[in-house]
């Protein structure tokens, strides 16, 4: 989990760096800072709420990926004949 935490923070400051020339460092200490007063104010409902945009973002995500691999192979016919 710590790793986890650690990569999101990172791609946050790394969106930071190459769009508002913030330094990495800088950005990691500020994006930790924000998640630190959003779950100190919000608490467990406002990190679950957060887990369960992700998870509505990435069911979608998925779906429509899924719908255009199929598109572009074919159809499920065309996959089963592979």
């Amino acid at each position: 989990k710590v790793a986890d935490i650690a990569a999101k923070w990172f791609a946050v400051a790394t969106l930071l760096n190459v769009f508002a020339g913030i330094d990495y460092n800088l950005g990691i200490l500020i994006t930790g800072v924000i998640t630190l007063v959003y779950c100190t104010i919000g608490g467990l409902w406002a990190d679950a709420l957060t887990e369960l945009g992700q998870f509505v973002i990435q069911g979608a995500a998925a779906i429509v990926m899924i719908v255009v691999v199929l598109h572009k192979l074919g159809g499920i016919s065309a996959v089963w004949t592979m």
